[in-house]
């Protein structure tokens, strides 16, 4: 995401950009660490650019900054961002998950570009419990929220909000939070930022 009058208007450009000003492109994000951080982080490694990543507090601080001319580029979640894309107050070059978003159609994604290859990051919700609760609990739980999704109103919501609406099985959950523990945790160490 960047503004409208930022030159590039696509990842092709956005990438050539970098790569003829190292570190001159400042990278924000809604705070060190969090996963926008990272999907920027994985973004540098992935095209091989180098930009100046600066933090901020939190979205709305990280939107104002690309808004004011303080930062150049933002990688934020669609449910974060849709609101300015559709107003024309930012301008969308690309979604990070490797499938199109359905609340952004037209907007393509980073992988489609061509120029950096395997970057797919999607952020994820999800429900935990305390330690050791019982199956049969998580059992009646994960039936009751994978209903609750199923529900076309709720779907509706969600989609037109930026969300990708998909259950899964606890299982599944599990699965994904180790995938996503090593994953994340081979950028958070090529890209030198120490654990927290």
């Amino acid at each position: 995401m960047t503004r409208p009058d930022f030159p590039a208007n696509s990842v092709v450009e956005l990438v050539a950009a970098a790569r003829a000003a190292p570190g001159k492109i400042i990278l924000a994000s809604p705070g060190f660490a969090a996963t926008q951080h990272f999907a920027g982080e994985l973004f540098k490694l992935r095209a091989e650019v180098n930009l100046l990543h600066v933090p901020f507090r939190s979205s709305p601080e990280a939107i104002n900054a690309v808004l004011g001319k303080h930062a150049d580029v933002l990688f934020d979640t669609v449910s974060a961002l849709i609101g300015q894309v559709q107003a024309g107050s930012l301008k969308a070059l690309a979604v990070t998950d490797k499938n199109r978003f359905p609340a952004v159609p037209d907007v393509p994604t980073v992988m489609e570009s061509g120029v950096v290859p395997n970057y797919d990051v999607t952020s994820w919700y999800g429900v935990f419990g305390p330690p050791g609760m019982a199956p049969p609990v998580v059992g009646k739980l994960n039936k009751t929220l994978n209903e609750i999704i199923a529900d076309e109103k709720v779907r509706e919501r969600l989609v037109a909000a930026g969300v990708v609406v998909k259950g899964s099985t606890a299982e599944e959950f599990g699965r994904l939070l180790t995938d996503e523990s090593d994953r994340w945790n081979a950028v958070r160490e090529a890209a030198g930022i120490a654990r927290q």
